[in-house]
């Protein structure tokens, strides 16, 4: 049977809805909420960011999705594709999921592809494909409400900001306009956003929500741009009680595949220390997160995976 490859048309859009319902997940939430679904994959000038292989019948066999910088802020210059929904049908050859990830790669004028999230299973197929494989930090530190120092407050001029600065990580490809419009105009989530600046500098912009876990709550840094030092600042000098007193903790999921990153302040999640990573259902136990990462053309050595890269900070559950 020959196989056809391709970039997804807009008509293939309920082709693809449908195949994630029946292939990957019945009632996933990318097949229940076009809200959700458009706001990831199908993008400026109508584009569906989908790759997929179809037989001569135009069945689909294989799908395959993906997130670029650039959908959220055209005028980034380092860009990537973050895989999403690689999945093929059970009676598929095994070569077509494969052929169809090598035909994203050859399309798709990218820096790097990565993806979060991945599944333990195919790591192995990803490894022999040339990408390296790891798994996310899940960095932690615990709010002592005595810890509150008005005076660093001031001095390091941590508040919520209106984003409307230059700000930028030209490292890993992010901007305050990614922020914007990847967080900002997304109505899924209450996001909030702050600015810390260090000597009157500004040298961070993050954004973060709310996560309730059991009696207490988590303050999640989604993602960011600017210095990581901006981080340990916010997480050491910040008063949370003012979004609410229920806080306990502040944490955030990052790593570099270049380097073993720390965060001055925050221990890494271990099996007898954790918060769940996962909410959407509730998984209440030690977990971990992978990742694959694979160059294209440069990267910087300052690369960053954070929380929200990919759609990992999207609502898994219908309703949400």
């Amino acid at each position: 049977m020959e196989i056809i490859y391709s970039h997804a048309a807009i008509k293939d859009k309920k082709l693809i809805k449908n195949f994630i319902n029946r292939h990957w997940k019945k009632n996933h939430v990318l097949y229940k909420s076009s809200a959700i679904f458009d706001f990831y994959f199908f993008r400026q000038k109508r584009k569906l960011q989908f790759f997929v292989a179809k037989d001569s019948y135009n069945n689909i066999q294989a799908i395959l999705g993906y997130i670029t910088n650039k959908q959220f802020d055209k005028n980034i210059s380092f860009s990537g594709a973050w895989l999403s929904m690689w999945c093929s049908k059970k009676d598929a050859a095994k070569v077509v999921g494969i052929k169809l990830l090598d035909f994203l790669e050859k399309n798709l004028n990218i820096n790097f592809i990565a993806s979060l999230g991945v599944s333990s299973k195919v790591l192995p197929i990803y490894e022999r494909l040339g990408y390296q494989k790891g798994q996310i930090i899940h960095f932690i530190k615990r709010i002592d409400k005595f810890s509150y120092n008005s005076n660093k407050f001031k001095k390091n001029l941590i508040y919520e900001c209106i984003l409307n600065n230059k700000l930028s990580n030209s490292s890993y490809g992010k901007s305050i306009s990614y922020l914007k419009k990847k967080y900002q105009k997304n109505n899924f989530y209450d996001y909030k956003f702050f600015s810390i600046k260090k000597k009157s500098k500004l040298i961070n912009v993050l954004v973060g929500r709310v996560i309730n876990y059991k009696k207490k709550k988590i303050f999640r840094i989604i993602d960011f741009v600017g210095s990581i030092e901006g981080l340990s600042l916010f997480a050491k000098n910040y008063d949370f009680c003012l979004i609410d007193k229920s806080i306990k903790f502040v944490d955030i999921l990052c790593c570099s595949p270049f380097y073993n990153l720390k965060i001055n302040g925050f221990y890494k999640s271990n099996k007898k220390s954790f918060l769940p990573i996962y909410y959407e259902p509730l998984i209440d136990r030690y977990s971990e997160k992978n990742f694959i990462f694979k160059k294209v053309k440069y990267v910087n050595k300052n690369f960053l995976i954070l929380t929200g890269d990919c759609d990992q900070d999207r609502p898994n559950i219908w309703g949400i």
